[in-house]
Protein backbone atom coordinates (compact mmCIF):
# COMPACT_ATOMS: atom_id res chain seq x y z
CA UNK A 1 0.00 0.00 0.00
CA UNK A 2 1.78 3.37 -0.98
CA UNK A 3 1.12 6.45 1.23
CA UNK A 4 -1.28 7.72 -1.14
CA UNK A 5 -3.49 4.79 -0.42
CA UNK A 6 -3.78 4.72 3.13
CA UNK A 7 -6.38 6.81 5.20
CA UNK A 8 -5.31 10.52 5.64
CA UNK A 9 -5.19 10.15 9.60
CA UNK A 10 -2.20 7.44 9.29
CA UNK A 11 -0.35 9.91 7.18
CA UNK A 12 -0.79 12.65 9.89
CA UNK A 13 2.10 12.99 11.99
CA UNK A 14 1.28 12.93 15.28
CA UNK A 15 1.35 16.78 17.47
CA UNK A 16 4.38 17.35 19.03
CA UNK A 17 4.09 16.93 23.08
CA UNK A 18 6.77 19.93 23.43
CA UNK A 19 4.97 22.05 21.66
CA UNK A 20 1.27 21.63 23.54
CA UNK A 21 3.77 21.97 26.76
CA UNK A 22 5.25 24.57 25.59
CA UNK A 23 1.46 26.51 24.44
CA UNK A 24 0.23 25.59 28.15
CA UNK A 25 3.12 27.16 29.61
CA UNK A 26 2.93 30.41 27.96
CA UNK A 27 -0.74 30.21 28.37
CA UNK A 28 -0.05 29.77 32.19
CA UNK A 29 2.71 32.49 32.61
CA UNK A 30 0.40 34.89 31.23
CA UNK A 31 -2.80 34.15 33.38
CA UNK A 32 -0.90 33.85 36.29
CA UNK A 33 0.29 37.85 35.21
CA UNK A 34 -3.26 38.57 34.63
CA UNK A 35 -4.09 37.54 38.16
CA UNK A 36 -1.48 38.93 39.74
CA UNK A 37 -2.61 42.53 38.23
CA UNK A 38 -5.96 41.74 39.41
CA UNK A 39 -4.54 41.17 43.04
CA UNK A 40 -2.85 44.48 43.18
CA UNK A 41 -5.83 46.28 41.50
CA UNK A 42 -7.77 45.02 44.45
CA UNK A 43 -5.22 45.88 47.12
CA UNK A 44 -4.72 49.68 45.21
CA UNK A 45 -8.63 49.57 45.51
CA UNK A 46 -8.64 48.62 49.16
CA UNK A 47 -5.75 51.59 50.32
CA UNK A 48 -7.26 54.68 52.36
CA UNK A 49 -7.10 57.82 49.71
CA UNK A 50 -6.85 56.43 46.60
CA UNK A 51 -8.87 57.60 43.85
CA UNK A 52 -8.54 54.41 41.63
CA UNK A 53 -11.73 53.90 39.86
CA UNK A 54 -10.82 51.55 36.75
CA UNK A 55 -11.59 48.04 38.73
CA UNK A 56 -14.34 48.02 36.22
CA UNK A 57 -12.22 48.80 33.33
CA UNK A 58 -9.27 46.16 34.30
CA UNK A 59 -11.69 43.44 35.08
CA UNK A 60 -12.71 44.16 31.42
CA UNK A 61 -10.13 44.89 30.32
CA UNK A 62 -8.39 42.00 31.02
CA UNK A 63 -11.07 39.28 30.70
CA UNK A 64 -10.89 40.31 26.93
CA UNK A 65 -7.39 39.88 27.22
CA UNK A 66 -7.12 36.58 28.18
CA UNK A 67 -9.48 35.25 24.47
CA UNK A 68 -6.07 36.30 22.67
CA UNK A 69 -4.06 33.37 24.63
CA UNK A 70 -7.00 30.98 25.04
CA UNK A 71 -7.36 30.99 21.36
CA UNK A 72 -3.76 30.66 20.60
CA UNK A 73 -3.26 27.67 23.03
CA UNK A 74 -6.16 25.59 21.69
CA UNK A 75 -4.41 26.28 17.57
CA UNK A 76 -0.90 26.20 18.86
CA UNK A 77 -1.96 22.89 21.18
CA UNK A 78 -3.29 21.02 17.96
CA UNK A 79 -1.86 22.72 15.12
CA UNK A 80 1.92 23.49 16.42
CA UNK A 81 2.66 23.95 12.75
CA UNK A 82 0.25 27.12 12.27
CA UNK A 83 1.96 30.33 13.67
CA UNK A 84 -1.46 32.17 14.13
CA UNK A 85 -1.55 30.19 17.55
CA UNK A 86 1.38 31.05 18.25
CA UNK A 87 1.52 34.96 17.50
CA UNK A 88 -1.88 34.98 19.87
CA UNK A 89 -0.29 32.89 22.84
CA UNK A 90 2.95 36.27 22.64
CA UNK A 91 0.29 38.86 21.85
CA UNK A 92 -1.58 37.64 24.94
CA UNK A 93 1.80 37.18 26.93
CA UNK A 94 2.65 40.61 26.34
CA UNK A 95 -0.73 42.09 27.38
CA UNK A 96 -0.58 40.17 30.37
CA UNK A 97 3.04 40.97 31.17
CA UNK A 98 2.13 45.07 29.84
CA UNK A 99 -0.63 45.42 32.38
CA UNK A 100 1.06 43.29 35.32
CA UNK A 101 4.26 45.35 34.92
CA UNK A 102 2.05 48.86 34.72
CA UNK A 103 -0.21 47.94 37.61
CA UNK A 104 2.77 47.14 39.49
CA UNK A 105 4.36 50.30 38.80
CA UNK A 106 1.62 52.40 39.65
CA UNK A 107 0.96 50.55 42.85
CA UNK A 108 4.71 51.57 43.73
CA UNK A 109 5.20 55.03 42.11
CA UNK A 110 1.62 56.42 43.01
CA UNK A 111 -0.57 54.53 45.90
CA UNK A 112 2.58 53.48 47.90
CA UNK A 113 5.62 54.67 47.15
CA UNK A 114 8.59 52.68 47.73
CA UNK A 115 6.55 49.20 48.41
CA UNK A 116 7.39 47.37 46.11
CA UNK A 117 11.45 47.14 44.80
CA UNK A 118 11.84 48.79 40.91
CA UNK A 119 8.92 50.75 40.37
CA UNK A 120 10.43 53.26 38.36
CA UNK A 121 12.26 50.76 36.03
CA UNK A 122 9.38 48.58 35.70
CA UNK A 123 7.14 51.70 34.55
CA UNK A 124 10.23 52.35 31.93
CA UNK A 125 9.90 48.44 30.64
CA UNK A 126 5.88 49.07 30.80
CA UNK A 127 6.18 51.84 28.55
CA UNK A 128 8.17 49.59 26.10
CA UNK A 129 6.00 46.91 25.70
Amino acid sequence: MTAAQRPLASRERPRPLAAAWIAWSLWAVTVVLMVSAMILVVVTRSLPHTAYDQWDLVLLRMSGQVAFPTVGLLIAARRPANPLGWLLLLFGLSLGANEFLRVYAEYTLLYRPGALPGGLAIAWVSTWI
